[in-house]
């Protein structure tokens, strides 16, 4: 045999055999990744939820989601559609399918908050927003529901958000009532990182920016490149790196209880004020929380052994404390024991639920909108 083709036989054959060492980590990875799922919300939520039919669906349509970035408060889920998570191109709402009809439309509600009004953990019909707008309208009452609910966002970004939007919008278009559900990622982040302080991650990222830091940056873009089309970098590698450059880092100074009182005690009467000038009436929620159930069942029980005791201890104060200090503002309501007459398990974190649970909180919602009680 000719010795030149021998030669040209092994040398291809030791690129095959480098080029799949270089493929096998992909390849198992994407194996794994076809055989096993584990959502953002972790384990429990996996077993809160298994008589959620939905399930598998909705997991898959929210990891697809990317995000588009806007002016002041920075980002919103970016314009998709699936089986179970529809954003619109309206500012980033979520869809609400049981909103009035364009045409029937006599009420708008603009309803924002953070990752648990924007409820990810639930279809589009099972949504805490969609929820508000299935009970409001089963008198034909013409309401439509926007969902501007965003993952991180707390009561300043919401502030900034509701101001940016009736600057943007017609006036024919403004809400005739706006809602605010709050008080867990205002615990949160008054805890770990500071009263008011945004999403950590995307403060550092822009300081980068601003400071031109220009190396971080393109070691995160260059990761997040990768991770687009390596499930292997996507999960072994990427959040590694996005966590070593850019991970929870808390400030110096946490838990300032007073100052994230008086944080959110300003945003609320600042917004309320906004509200009464343009004739919008406004509701402000402190949403429920594991933490202030007084009832918790035992699978909740549970999840409050999983967190710092302190945390809850801060949680419950600052509830305690901004009710208080804003039991006399026109539209606030302490929604915090919403579920303290059903027997059943919502809570598998400090504030998200099962895909249920906005059934109740909605119904409870539309019971205050329709009736005036604010």
């Amino acid at each position: 045999m000719d010795r030149k083709l021998i030669r040209r036989f092994v040398w291809l054959l030791y690129g095959a055999y480098i080029i799949g060492i270089l493929l096998l980590p992909e390849i198992g990875a994407r194996v794994i990744a076809k055989l096993t799922y584990t959502p953002p919300a972790k384990s429990r939520y996996l077993e809160i939820s298994d008589r959620y039919p939905l399930l598998r669906q909705l997991i898959s349509d929210w990891n697809a989601l990317r995000f588009t970035y806007h002016d002041y408060y920075v980002y919103s889920p970016a314009p998709a559609s699936s089986q179970t998570v529809n954003f619109t191109e309206y500012f980033g709402a979520r869809l609400t399918p049981d909103s009035a009809s364009h045409e029937s439309v006599k009420q708008v509600v603009w309803a924002f908050g953070g990752s648990t009004m924007q409820n990810l953990e639930a279809d589009d019909r099972l949504t805490l927003a969609n929820q508000i707008a299935v009970e409001l309208n089963k008198a034909n009452a013409g309401v439509s529901v926007y969902n501007f609910g965003a993952g991180g966002f707390q009561s300043s970004l919401e502030a900034i958000k509701f101001q940016d939007l009736l600057r943007r919008v017609p006036a024919s278009q403004r809400p005739t009532t706006a809602i605010f559900y709050d008080g867990f990622n205002e615990a949160m982040y008054g805890y770990y990182f500071g009263a008011g302080a945004m999403q950590a991650d995307l403060s550092m990222k822009m300081r980068d920016l601003v400071e031109r830091r220009y190396p971080r940056l393109i070691t995160y873009a260059v990761s997040e490149l990768l991770s687009r089309y390596s499930v292997f970098w996507r999960d072994y590698i990427d959040q590694r790196i996005s966590n070593t450059l850019y991970g929870n880092q808390e400030f110096p100074h946490k838990r300032n209880m007073e100052r994230t009182v008086s944080t959110y005690v300003l945003n609320v009467r600042m917004t309320a004020a906004i509200c009464k000038n343009l004739g919008i009436r406004c509701l402000f929620l402190l949403q429920p929380l594991v933490a202030t159930r007084s009832n918790p069942t035992e699978f909740e029980q549970g999840v409050l052994k999983s967190l710092d005791p302190e945390y809850i201890a801060f949680t419950r104060e600052l509830y305690e404390k901004a009710s208080e200090q804003l039991a006399k503002v026109e539209g606030f309501v302490d929604l915090s024991r919403v579920f303290d007459h059903d027997a059943d398990s919502h809570f598998f974190d400090l504030g998200h639920t099962e895909p249920y649970a906005g059934i109740i909180v909605g119904k409870e919602i539309a019971r205050l909108i329709a009736e005036g009680q604010f």
